[in-house]
């Protein structure tokens, strides 16, 4: 019972948990955040690490992985009911759609 599309998904989710993570730390620290302090004619511009944006990205990434979990776990599912009811369906069609009961009705 293997899903190819099921694990593919699967797959994608968890390298977009591990990009995710790490892009959170690179945009952190690639786009800072800028601080001003002191005073009108003496300002202080400060460079901090963007810690929204490493949230964010974070978040982002947390979110779609999990939807995309989901939705493989929604496929492997619908495979699994379609392979259990093939045997009762496959009795179904030969019970009830025998040439005596298809012209009987």
């Amino acid at each position: 019972m293997n899903n190819n599309v099921a694990t593919t998904l699967k797959v994608i989710a968890i390298a977009l948990f591990v990009c995710g993570f790490i892009a959170g730390i690179v945009f952190g620290n690639q786009f800072p955040r800028t601080v001003v302090s002191g005073t009108a004619h003496r300002p202080i511009i400060e460079e901090a690490f963007n810690w929204g944006l490493m949230m964010l990205s974070w978040i982002s990434a947390l979110i779609s992985g999990v939807l995309l979990l989901a939705i493989a776990e929604i496929i492997k599912l619908l495979q699994e009911s379609v392979l259990m009811a093939k045997p009762a369906i496959e009795e179904l069609k030969s019970t009830y759609y025998t040439a005596e009961n298809y012209h009987k009705r």
